[in-house]
């Protein structure tokens, strides 16, 4: 079968008829019994197509199609496609597929198409036999780095003021509200310290706020001896989120491409503890109508909530000549050239957590019928305010891409013989920063690669 970019794919493929496309010239040849006869003659042109060989057919590229199909060895038949496609996939299961005087060209990819590979060729579970041919891949694309966190953590709630003295028998505060961290699950709710009572003889002791009361007692409490009360604690900060993993390994292989591996995302941080609430007040029998009770303390402000960790950043894109899955490949007089291989995406900086509420003020002291400050009795105590939650850890830095001559993956025998091939390659992608210790793999820049067994690369 004859191709010409001046062809028509409704012509025979003779000489005088060629078609248009690589692509049909192929499709005609395969379909004949003799396979000796799976021949492709190819202008030296360019042809901008996605080819997919599936049986076994010899293509002879660089001829003069003005010139009586002449071949004279200096002209190569160009085979490319748009940037982020393969222009040449060989799935000719058990059969072998020649090529000779063809330059595979994938082009540089756009540095916008994120993570991105360029990849020239892939032979898949075929034979491949390669002649005074070039096979390049043009520069890959940097990988996205995580997305930025969302603003700060809203604030807890505030602690609710106590109630005066003077106003019931027993003078109490209100329950204080949860800051549920907009959850379902209450495991990670804030809650301020409950305030102290105000009784006739004595003030009341308070609540500690949660998370992490026992560990943490934050309450206000009432000394019997200097008739006194104390303010609640602040809660304590909520602990920051873990660090995402960074993206570790050489990635891997597919009959779609490379995928590269991305930095996980950071976790959450903790919730933070409540403040704790105030002390209750002593009463007094000079309060008006035998409301006797003192003054109540304020509760303790909620803590704030843990900022949601931050997003890994995503692998840089390859630059792969040719990549072989379980192909026989050889070659004679082949020039394998990669561009360079793509930064890793950076893991983003976690949410801030929320800022703690603010402790509510303890009620105040009573007074008698006549509107006087009652002797001898205080104010109700002040609760404390809640802790800041913890920021959300760092997303992890994604694996540099690669600049590889061949990536293979396959089983010993398979392993191709580099006699016959020269290699041209470019710069392997940096690693995408995240925490300390948690920055990517960096690519790696190689004649071939094997991805059969691999074994992660050191951490930069």
């Amino acid at each position: 079968m004859f191709v010409s970019s001046t062809g028509s794919d409704d012509g025979a493929g003779t000489p005088d008829a060629p078609v248009k496309t690589l692509a049909q010239a192929i499709q005609l040849a395969v379909t004949k019994e003799d396979e000796a006869a799976r021949r492709v003659y190819a202008c030296a042109e360019t042809f901008e197509e996605a080819v997919t060989v599936t049986a076994g057919v010899t293509i002879h590229g660089g001829l003069d199609c003005k010139s009586n199909w002449r071949w004279d060895g200096e002209k190569r038949t160009v085979l490319t496609a748009s940037p982020g496609v393969v222009p040449l996939t060989m799935r000719a299961v058990g059969d072998t597929v020649r090529l000779e005087d063809v330059h595979i060209f994938a082009p540089e990819i756009d540095p916008t198409d994120a993570g991105k590979s360029a990849i020239a060729a892939i032979a898949d579970r075929c034979k491949v036999a390669l002649v005074r041919c070039t096979v390049e891949a043009g520069d890959a694309a940097p990988g996205a780095s995580g997305a930025g966190p969302a603003a700060q953590r809203e604030p807890g709630n505030d602690g609710t003021p106590g109630n005066d003295a003077c106003s019931a028998e027993t003078v109490s505060t209100v329950a204080p509200l949860p800051n549920d961290c907009g959850t379902p699950d209450t495991s990670d709710d804030s809650l301020g310290g409950r305030a102290g009572n105000g009784f006739l003889d004595r003030g009341g002791g308070a609540l500690s706020g949660s998370p992490g009361e026992a560990l943490y007692p934050n309450a206000g409490n009432y000394d019997a001896a200097s008739t006194t009360c104390s303010n609640g604690g602040p809660g304590r900060n909520g602990d920051p989120g873990e660090p995402g993993a960074a993206g570790r390994g050489i990635g891997q292989l597919s009959s779609m491409g490379y995928a590269g591996v991305r930095g996980q995302d950071g976790k959450n941080g903790r919730t933070a503890q409540g403040g704790g609430g105030g002390g209750g007040a002593r009463g007094n029998y000079s309060c008006p109508l035998s409301n006797n009770g003192g003054a109540s303390g304020g509760n303790g402000g909620a803590g704030g909530c843990g900022g949601a960790g931050g997003k890994g950043g995503f692998p840089g894109g390859s630059s792969i000549a040719l990549l072989s899955l379980n192909a026989k490949l050889t070659f004679r007089e082949v020039l394998l050239i990669a561009g360079n291989g793509g930064e890793g995406g950076d893991g983003s900086e976690g949410q801030t957590g929320g800022q703690g509420g603010g402790g509510g003020r303890g009620g105040l002291r009573g007074r008698d019928v006549n509107g006087a400050l009652i002797d001898g009795m205080r104010d109700g105590c002040t609760g404390g305010m809640g802790g800041q939650g913890g920021t959300g850890g760092r997303g992890g830095g994604g694996q540099g891409g690669h600049s590889l001559g061949i990536a293979f993956q396959g089983t010993p025998d398979t392993l191709p013989s580099l006699d016959g091939a020269t290699f041209r390659l470019g710069d392997p992608g940096p690693a995408g920063t995240g925490s300390s210790g948690q920055n990517g793999d960096a690519g790696q820049a190689s004649e071939m690669l094997d991805f059969s067994s691999p074994q992660r690369a050191p951490a930069p």
